[in-house]
């Protein structure tokens, strides 16, 4: 059977198209049902709360507006037509409804659900090893530095004169990027590496009081690194990306 003649006999919007082939009015709904949610399993993929979906696919399948308006309407996007734009829209473009938004980022569109900003300061106990925050840190006294890599940090602990804490992006934000002169807003270094708005919303720092120590998983602050006179070397591991 013919499927856009099979959405239009449940979605009047779509019965601009001919009829090809036959099926029985009971068969339809179901049918669209099963053959939608079989596309949606092989073109939507969740990662870090969030689903993603290839613009190539999409645009591959006619007709567009129809297989994007059973998609989506479950996330509250009903207006096919502003579906359609964001396809063709530049980077950055992005949809809302009342529970969820839709961002064109490059080659895909990100779905979320629309929560609430995290506005708390986590402060962590530097005398545990899993300090308690919403993502997994391990801490520990090294007596050298170690391998370095994008998930782990070390420290001098004489210059943590605020302790140690976690909290999400704020505007006027910034810090002194390691290997590099001066310092920069973390705003700017969001836009310098292409974060888009979900990836800046689900961002972490770790802070010093109002001093960032780290863009966790990207770039540290050069002036809490170790160095010749440092007594005592803290390693701090961002353990969460092991799961990503």
């Amino acid at each position: 059977s013919d499927l856009t003649q099979v959405f239009g006999q449940f979605r009047p919007q779509y019965t601009d198209q001919p009829a090809v082939g036959h099926v029985t009015v009971g068969e339809k709904p179901s049918l669209v049902q099963n053959h939608i949610e079989s596309l949606r399993k092989s073109l939507f993929t969740t990662e870090n709360g969030r689903v993603r979906v290839p613009v190539a696919a999409l645009t591959g399948l006619s007709p567009t507006g129809a297989y994007l308006y059973e998609f989506f309407q479950p996330y509250g996007f009903t207006d096919w037509l502003a579906l359609e734009r964001l396809l063709e829209g530049a980077r950055g473009t992005q949809l809302i409804s009342p529970t969820h938004v839709l961002l064109k980022d490059r080659d895909y569109l990100f779905l979320k659900e629309e929560t609430p900003a995290d506005l708390n300061c986590y402060e962590l106990n530097l005398e545990v090893s899993r300090p308690r925050a919403p993502i997994t840190l391990e801490i520990s006294r090294v007596s050298e530095l170690g391998e370095v890599s994008r998930n782990v940090l070390y420290v001098d602990r004489e210059t943590l004169k605020k302790g140690l804490q976690v909290r999400k992006w704020r505007k006027g934000d910034y810090f002194y990027p390691l290997g590099m002169d001066g310092r920069q807003k973390v705003s700017k270094y969001f836009k310098d590496h292409k974060f888009n708005r979900f990836e800046k919303e689900a961002q972490w720092l770790l802070c010093s009081g109002e001093e960032v120590v780290w863009i966790i998983g990207h770039r540290p602050d050069r002036r809490f690194k170790v160095g010749e006179d440092t007594t005592e070397i803290l390693k701090i591991e961002w353990k969460d990306s092991e799961e990503v």
